[in-house]
This record gives C-alpha cells, sequence and structure tokens, in this order.
C-alpha cells in the first residue's frame, strides 16, 4: 500500500512539475515581450534608460521627451510621432522627427535626425508603445553625427 501512495504522489508531482514549467515556458514563438515603461536607447555602444520621462498628446501626433544622466552629464531624446500605430521613416518631410541632445560641463550638442525610423508598435487609450533608431547630425554647426539604435518606449498617455 504504501509503495502505491508513494507512486500516486511521484506521478502527481510530476504532473504539477509539468503544468507548472510549461505555464513558464519561453515566448521565443509568441509576439516580442512588451517593454518595460519608460524610454531607452543606445549611442555610442552605452545604454541608456532615461529618468525623466514626460509627454505631449496632440489630436494627431505624439511627443516625447526623455532625460537621462546628472545635473553635470546628460542626454535626451525627443520624439515626435503620428498618433496612429505604424512604421515612420524620419525625413524632411515626414510627420516622425527625432533628437539626441547632450549636455556636460560647458558643452551642448544637438543632434537633429536625418534618417531612420519610429514605429509605434500599440496604441492604445491609456499608452504608446514602439520603437526607433536614427542618426543624428550635429544641428549647431558641426558635422559630427551620433547614431542612436535600440530605442524603445512604454510611455503613459
Amino acid at each position: 500500500m504504501a509503495s502505491r501512495l508513494l507512486s500516486f504522489r511521484a506521478v502527481a508531482t510530476a504532473l504539477a512539475m509539468t503544468a507548472l514549467f510549461s505555464s513558464c515556458s519561453d515566448d521565443s514563438d509568441d509576439q516580442p515581450a512588451t517593454p518595460a515603461v519608460g524610454v531607452s536607447w543606445t549611442v555610442d555602444g552605452n545604454n541608456v534608460t532615461a529618468s525623466q520621462v514626460q509627454k505631449t498628446v496632440g489630436t494627431t501626433e505624439v511627443s516625447i521627451s526623455a532625460a537621462a544622466g546628472s545635473a553635470t552629464s546628460a542626454s535626451g531624446i525627443t520624439l515626435t510621432v503620428p498618433k496612429a500605430v505604424g512604421t515612420y521613416t524620419i525625413s524632411a518631410t515626414s510627420a516622425a522627427d527625432a533628437t539626441y541632445t547632450t549636455a556636460t560641463s560647458g558643452s551642448a550638442g544637438l543632434y537633429g535626425a536625418t534618417s531612420g525610423t519610429i514605429a509605434v508598435t500599440s496604441l492604445t487609450a491609456t499608452n504608446i508603445i514602439g520603437t526607433y533608431s536614427f542618426t543624428g547630425t550635429d544641428a549647431i554647426g558641426g558635422t559630427a553625427t551620433k547614431t542612436i539604435s535600440n530605442g524603445k518606449f512604454n510611455v503613459a498617455l
């Protein structure tokens, strides 16, 4: 009798563990995971996560401004995108726009996007989610460029 009870417990435990692990399976076949709330990007090989995010919601567009860093060394991203799901190419004539800014003690940089994309993957009454990448050229008179990649946003509206 004891061996039957042990076998039953072993089978029940195995079934419970199988159910638990199958419910925690990896999502590689599913949609990509929703990005964390906030704004992040990669520049010059460094991953940056914004510590401050602001947004302006208009009738036809959404502007997102995000900043990271400290009082002596900071950077920021500004994105403007149509208020609709879609992929938008950044150009002089498009409704999508982006800038990257830097500020350190005694100097500042402003890089206006000259090429790139902003994709709005989800837009609800409560938030906007998407990705972006672009190359910005020094708008203060230089020829330097910055490449922003791996950009993600999930911002409450």
